[in-house]
C-alpha cells in the first residue's frame, strides 16, 4: 500500500485521469473529491463490497430457455444502491427458489 500525506486542496493522480483531491480535514474526517472519466466507477468500499456480494449471489442466474426472453430464471429480491443500508449477508440479498 502506498501511503501519502496531503494537505487541503492538494491531490494525487491515479492512472489516466483519476484525480483524488483533499477538500477538507475536520476532526477525524477527511472529505475527498474524485474526478474520474465516465467509464470509471467510483464507490465507497462498503458499497463496493455490497455490490460484489449481490453479484456473487446472483452469479448462478441463467437466461430462460426461450430465445426471445432475456429474463433471468432467478428472482432478485433486493437491489443494492449507493444509499443501501442492507448489512452484509442480509437474507434479502439472496435468490428465491422458483
Amino acid at each position: 500500500m502506498l501511503v501519502l500525506s496531503r494537505k487541503t486542496t492538494e491531490s494525487i493522480v491515479i492512472g489516466d485521469g483519476v484525480e483524488v483531491r483533499v477538500l477538507e480535514i475536520s476532526g477525524g474526517r477527511v472529505r475527498l473529491g474524485i474526478n474520474a472519466p465516465a467509464d470509471v466507477t467510483v464507490h465507497r468500499s462498503e458499497v463496493a463490497a455490497r455490490i460484489n456480494e449481490f453479484l456473487d449471489v446472483n452469479a448462478g442466474c441463467q437466461l430462460s430457455a426461450k430465445k426471445s426472453s432475456k429474463v433471468p430464471t432467478c428472482n432478485v429480491v433486493a437491489t443494492v444502491s449507493a444509499g443501501s443500508t442492507l448489512p452484509a449477508g442480509d437474507p434479502r440479498l439472496k435468490r428465491r427458489p422458483r
